[in-house]
């Protein structure tokens, strides 16, 4: 498993491109290099569940899990960055028009993919046999229970629209920069909700923040790359310190030091890629499908582990996992896209 992962971090050499010089920096959130980097993380996303269904016995093997097992819920912290970056980005760009369609165009388009892939889960469920109370499906519709799919995620993101939408629908007159910062305060309220009263384990609500954090980044952007641009050195030591907040939170484990530490880890990320960008076309193919990949990779893993496969090969059922997986991308978006334009007659 230690040569597949090699593998993933070869991918992001290729095509990369690198920055080095005073002043300069990559087209870090250009679409293609977002994509990019979200296409490493769904891929490293993709090893940390595969682990979940396998059991290594080997020593290389052990170390890879424990390699993938450090990154934790940083591994998603990009993916919310990038969300409330492009969200806001969209906002200042098209006006409330893009606020007035946030329930149907983000929130209901969100909603009714996952629901598709509840069904298919549901599906397999029955297959397998495996008994369920009707509340737990229901519940699964809106990601506060799971059929056997992936699920905070999803429940977490169309909360975070939800507050996005309120806050610029709802207050109008209020100015940007305070939205802002509103949006920031009520994500941070529910946070602390979910800790305080431990309604759900803290891998639920310690990554919420990176999305109002790529909202701020949005709006103080100029000033952070006017700032770094100025010497190489400045640029370093952020970086420097990014490293060392994260490991100081890393080794003192606590609800807020999780938090925290995924912050850091989205600052530090957001850092290397200034400088060093990658255009990986595998990757950026990754990062553009990100949600079926995301949604759909539980799929081959149930039922080649319940046939068997991994006992018999590991690395091969982690093939077959994978192009599984991808087959799977392509029928599911022309299904879902599909079923949204004809039967709900959108456009």
């Amino acid at each position: 498993m230690i040569v597949f992962f090699s593998i993933l971090a070869a991918m992001c050499c290729w095509h990369a491109k690198f920055c080095l010089k005073k002043g300069e920096l990559s087209d870090y959130l250009s679409l293609e290099y977002s994509q990019a980097v979200k296409g490493f993380f769904i891929l490293l996303v993709f090893f940390n569940h595969f682990n979940s269904y396998v059991t290594y016995t080997s020593g290389l093997d052990l170390a890879y899990r424990r390699i993938v097992g450090s990154f934790g819920q940083s591994m998603v912290t990009m993916f919310l960055f990038y969300s409330g970056f492009g969200v806001m980005e969209s906002i200042r760009k098209k006006g409330i028009d893009y606020v007035r369609k946030m329930p149907w165009d983000r929130i209901a388009r969100t909603w009714f993919n996952f629901s598709i892939a509840v069904l298919l889960f549901t599906g397999l469920a029955l297959i397998r046999h495996v008994s369920f109370p009707l509340s737990q499906f229901l519940l699964s519709l809106i990601g506060w229970e799971s059929m056997g799919n992936s699920n905070w995620y999803i429940f977490v993101i169309l909360c975070l629209y939800l507050i996005t939408y309120g806050v610029f629908r709802l207050l109008p007159s209020m100015g940007e920069t305070r939205k802002i910062w509103l949006v920031t305060l009520l994500t941070g309220l529910g946070v602390f909700f979910l800790q305080h009263w431990q309604i759900k384990p803290v891998h639920w609500y310690d990554t919420a923040l990176c999305y109002p954090l790529g909202m701020l980044y949005s709006q103080y952007r100029g000033s952070v790359e006017k700032l770094l641009t100025r010497n190489r050195l400045l640029w370093a030591g952020a970086l420097a310190g990014a490293l060392l907040v994260c490991r100081f939170f890393y080794l003192r484990y606590s609800d807020l030091n999780s938090i925290l530490l995924n912050l850091s880890f989205t600052g530090m990320t957001l850092l290397v890629t200034m400088k060093i960008s990658s255009c990986n076309p595998w990757l950026r193919w990754c990062g553009k499908h990100l949600f079926p990949l995301y949604i759909l990779q539980r799929i081959p893993m149930i039922i080649l582990t319940d046939l068997g496969l991994d006992r018999f090969s590991i690395p091969l059922c982690f093939v077959c996992c994978l192009v599984g997986t991808l087959l799977l991308v392509r029928p599911f978006e022309n299904i879902c896209g599909w079923l949204w334009n004809n039967i709900l007659r959108t456009k």
